[in-house]
Parts: C-alpha cells; sequence; structure tokens
C-alpha cells in the first residue's frame, strides 16, 4: 500500500513490515546499525522515486482481484497504521503495520507483489519465497494477532502467473521474533549503536555520519583495529591468489577448447560454452 506523509512520520516511533527483515538479518542491505541510525533520528529514511516501487503500488489491486478469482475469498482493504497494543514495550506500542488486505470472515491477512526475478521464488504452493517477505508476514500476524497469512505474487513473464503461498506462524516464532524487536529497541532508547557489519547499511550511516576528512586529523589504531586492518590485507591477498588461478584454469579450458562452442563431461553432461557474443567475441560460459 502506498503510505501517506502522516504515516511515513509515524515509522519513527517503532518497528514496520518492511523493517522486520533488519531485525530477523535477512535484510538484502540494510543492517540494525542502519535502521538504529534512523530510528534515532541520525539517518534519513526517504525512499527513492522509483519506476519499479510505484509499478508495486499501482499493480497491488491487480494482484488482490486474481488471488479473489482464484480463492472465492472477499479481501478488504485496510489502509490506517495499526498497532500491537497487546504487546507493550515499556508500556508503549513500538510495532506497526500497514498491510494490504485482510481477508474477510478469517483471522488471517494477505499481502500483494509483483516481481520480475524468478531466481529466489519456488513453484506455487512452496513458500519459497525472499527471506524478506517472510518476515514481513510474521511481523503483520504478529501485529494483528494473526497465525495465518497468504502472499500473492504475479510473476511479470509472459504469459504472467499467480502464485499463491500460504503461511502459518506459530505463537512460539511471534513470541521470539517480538523478543528480537524488543531488544533492538531497548538500544534506540538507550541511544547504544549496534555493531556495524558487513551489509551495505553500515556503509552508508558511516559514510553519512563523517561525510568530510579533517585535513591534518589521524586516528590511533587500538587492538580490535589492528587485527581488522591485518585480516583485511590477508583476505585481499588471499582473494588476488584465488582470481589469478581462476584466469589461469579458465585459460587453460579455452587452449583445450579451440573452436569448439560446447566442453562435456566424458559422460555427455555440459560443462561450459565457448561462443561468439552479439559482438562476436567468444565467451566462455562454465557452467
Amino acid at each position: 500500500m502506498s503510505l501517506t506523509q502522516a504515516q511515513l512520520k509515524e515509522r519513527k516511533r517503532g518497528i514496520f513490515g518492511s523493517e522486520a527483515a533488519v531485525i530477523e538479518g535477512c535484510h538484502f542491505s540494510m543492517d540494525e546499525r542502519r535502521l538504529w541510525a534512523i530510528k534515532t533520528g541520525r539517518h534519513d529514511d526517504r525512499l527513492p522515486d522509483k519506476m519499479i516501487l510505484r509499478a508495486g503500488h499501482e499493480c497491488e489491486q491487480w494482484v488482490a482481484k486474481e488471488y479473489m478469482k482464484r480463492t472465492g475469498c472477499k479481501l478488504r482493504r485496510n489502509n490506517r497504521t495499526v498497532w500491537d497494543k497487546k504487546h507493550l514495550y515499556n508500556g508503549r506500542a513500538i510495532m506497526g503495520g500497514h498491510i494490504d488486505r485482510k481477508i474477510e470472515g478469517e483471522r488471517k491477512l494477505m499481502d500483494c507483489k509483483v516481481t520480475f526475478a524468478s531466481g529466489k521464488w519456488g513453484k506455487d504452493g512452496t513458500c519459497e519465497i525472499p527471506p524478506y517477505y517472510i518476515t514481513q508476514l510474521k511481523h503483520y500476524c504478529s501485529v494483528f494477532g494473526y497465525n495465518r497469512a497468504d502472499l500473492a505474487v504475479i510473476h511479470l513473464r509472459m504469459p504472467p502467473e499467480l502464485h499463491i503461498h500460504e503461511f502459518y506462524f506459530t505463537d512460539e516464532e511471534l513470541a521470539k521474533y517480538r523478543s528480537k524487536v524488543f531488544k533492538f529497541w531497548d538500544l534506540v532508547e538507550s541511544d547504544t549503536p549496534p555493531p556495524v557489519s558487513k551489509a551495505s547499511g553500515s556503509r552508508e550511516v558511516l559514510r553519512a555520519m563523517s561525510p568530510l576528512a579533517e585535513t591534518g586529523r589521524m586516528a590511533v589504531a587500538n587492538t580490535v583495529i589492528l587485527k581488522s586492518a591485518s585480516e583485511h590485507t590477508r583476505y585481499k591477498n588471499a582473494m588476488q591468489r584465488l582470481k589469478d588461478d581462476q584466469a589461469l584454469y579458465k585459460h587453460q579450458i579455452m587452449e583445450h577448447m579451440e573452436e569448439a562452442e560446447v566442453l562435456l563431461n566424458p559422460d555427455g553432461s555440459e560443462i561450459a560454452t565457448y561462443k561468439n557474443n552479439a559482438k562476436g567475441v567468444r565467451t566462455l560460459l562454465i557452467k
């Protein structure tokens, strides 16, 4: 669903569905350090106005109609911000949600998605979807007090396909998730930054917090940073050696194939191809 300016402002007060993957440690780019910086007002959380995001909002009703047609269920919009007022943090609700649809007559919610990708999505009904979306559904179930949720996704290929994945979260799973949220919010309330991580979110926050180097200023490494610098150099050198070895093996394969397009195992299965691309340059692709 598309959020109003007031709803966007409300997000500073707690954790919402799109942030659940950060709490669970499976977000594709954001980490706890960046989320903490956003919730404490140190970092901006405005999303870029991208066409793909607008397309998701525009296609939401289409996904909902196809879901109703296939399942026979009736859906109801829920445009307001809902707070979990049953499970409070120091007497205050900090878990909120903006869901796409509720299923009428059932304690069940439904989320609408569209995607051009297929690599991280399983077949219809398998519940094999990107972990980011599973944590989102888990968060919404906790906020609404439900255990069941459907995710309906239209795969935008030719022809388009509707897949429906049904999820059930136990009370124990939801309670475990809430404990993670509360533990993170302890850091927000105490203004204690979480450790940096390998995710790009940490890099973005660190650059934003210290955008300019001060001429002539120096920092002295402690034992932890000395180890980090040493390990970084060790990994960098090891990666270069691996790249060198990879290049050697690639060249050996190219030499062996000569003018052949395909390289086979003795059993007849394909190992690699060495074909000319659209520009006429031969490219080696190893399976």
